[in-house]
C-alpha cells in the first residue's frame, strides 16, 4: 500500500475499509449514502456542528461524480475526498492523501 502497487477490483475495497478503521478509531460515528436511483454513492457520512459531512475514498486521483453531486444537492459546508495522491482545495472540496483520514 505504501507504494501504490495494489491493483485490481479489490483495491478500492482495502482503501474503503483502511480508512473506515482510521475513522472509527477516532471516534466517529459514520453513515453510508445511496442515491433514490441506485446510481451515486458515498463511502463515509459524519455529523460535525450539526452538519452532515461526506467522505470519498477513491484508489486513484480520479473524478468524484457522486461527491460532486452531494456537494451540489446538500450543500456540506465542506467535502473530504480521500485519494492515493496530494493535497488540493476546490470549493468546499478538500482533497487529502489517504493516510490523513487519521487525522479528520
Amino acid at each position: 500500500m505504501l507504494k501504490d502497487t495494489l491493483t485490481g477490483p479489490a483495491k478500492g475495497g482495502i482503501y474503503e475499509n483502511l480508512v473506515f478503521d482510521m475513522l472509527i478509531k477516532r471516534g466517529f460515528s459514520l453513515n453510508y449514502f445511496k442515491n433514490d436511483k441506485n446510481t451515486q454513492e458515498i463511502e463515509f457520512l459524519f455529523a460535525k456542528d450539526g452538519s452532515v459531512i461526506p467522505v470519498e475514498v477513491k484508489s486513484k486521483n480520479g473524478a468524484t461524480l457522486s461527491l460532486n453531486n452531494f456537494i451540489k444537492d446538500y450543500s456540506p459546508p465542506f467535502a473530504y475526498k480521500l485519494v492515493s495522491g496530494n493535497l488540493g482545495v476546490s470549493d468546499t472540496k478538500i482533497t487529502l492523501p489517504l493516510y490523513m483520514a487519521m487525522f479528520l
